[in-house]
């Protein structure tokens, strides 16, 4: 996959690669150097990154080739169903929201083994019918569902939280909710760097979002969320996450110096490589271009490929390690 003007559109033509289920053929080295060093100049650092983070979804949700090694047939993934066939992932379909996978389908979860009625599932109300799902309600999020244990046949609804408190205000999911005449009446969602706690005192009940990362910290960067933290006057002041290939640091003895450095392509030899299931290319021990695999696809090297490629199997080539791969000592 590549993006419009990227570096992977850029030098498509120079780096085609074999379709899946042929044996790569051997590419001449210059090629995918000089791509490289035109994509370096081209993107920058910065521009890099950029696409690295808007890319970021694409990357987590990507599903590889995880029939590698499977017999043929259908067989549970997470919340999913993966159609395996020779090894290789054909298909991916995710199980609605009122199912889960078992033995390798998508079967009813939410109103399996219930009465006909209202019920909750999932911070959901669930109409149920001959143990089947009908319809369903999603809960606000102020909202909780709750059922009403003398009703038959059940009846399920979507209740105001502070339907059974008094008021004040109560930490929830993450939130100060203050609740008045046993109704919301304002939600506050905790910034990044805060968490809410309860607020021991006389008369009403008190919570509030408190700063938990930066409490005791000087003013400076640190590395936390999986990525770079900046504490100002004791309060979290921005979150930068840091781009895959790379990893967030903290100079050794000095605090509050944290920044982003290179993961992917330290100490490494370069031209493109594997970083996790996509490609990362390397000059100079950074990377400076990537590419996340489409679905079913994960990066190899496989015998016989002078460069690393996004694949289903390797057209049945026998894979290479490409962690012995980096520059010597000194």
């Amino acid at each position: 996959s590549s993006w419009p003007g990227s570096c992977g559109e850029r030098t498509a033509p120079l780096l085609a690669r074999p379709r899946v289920g042929s044996r790569p053929r051997a590419m001449p080295r210059a090629l995918p150097l000089l791509a490289l060093l035109a994509c370096a100049a081209a993107d920058g650092p910065q521009g890099l990154a950029d696409r690295a983070r808007e890319s970021e979804s694409e990357r987590l949700v990507h599903i590889g080739n995880e029939c590698h090694g499977q017999a043929y047939g259908p067989r549970c993934h997470g919340r999913g169903v993966l159609e395996c066939s020779q090894g290789t992932t054909l298909s991916f379909a995710v199980c609605k929201a009122h199912e889960e996978c078992e033995r390798g389908a998508c079967r009813e979860a939410a109103c399996a083994r219930k009465d006909d009625g209202l019920w909750c599932h999932g911070g959901r109300v669930v109409e149920c019918r001959a143990g089947k799902t009908e319809g369903a309600r999603e809960c606000g999020a102020h909202e909780e569902c709750e059922v009403d244990q003398e009703s038959t046949p059940s009846v399920a609804s979507c209740q105001d939280i502070c339907r059974r408190k008094g008021s004040g205000s109560y930490c929830e999911d993450g939130r100060a909710v203050a609740c008045s005449e046993n109704q919301v009446v304002k939600v506050s969602t905790c910034a990044f760097s805060q968490e809410c706690k309860s607020i021991s005192g006389s008369g009403l009940a008190r919570a509030a979002c408190e700063e938990k990362d930066c409490a005791g910290h000087a003013s400076g960067t640190y590395c936390m969320h999986g990525g770079v933290v900046e504490c100002r006057d004791l309060r979290g002041a921005s979150l930068s996450k840091c781009p895959f290939y790379q990893e967030c640091s903290e100079h050794s003895g000095s605090h509050g110096t944290a920044r982003c450095v290179e993961k992917a392509c330290d100490n490494k030899l370069d031209g493109w490589r594997c970083h996790g299931k996509h490609r990362v290319r390397c000059a100079d021990s950074l990377t400076v271009d990537f590419e996340v695999c489409s679905n079913f696809t994960e990066c190899g090297l496989f015998e016989g490929m002078v460069e690393p490629v996004c694949s289903l199997d390797g057209g049945g080539a026998r894979a290479l390690d490409m962690d012995a791969m980096q520059l010597p000592p000194g």
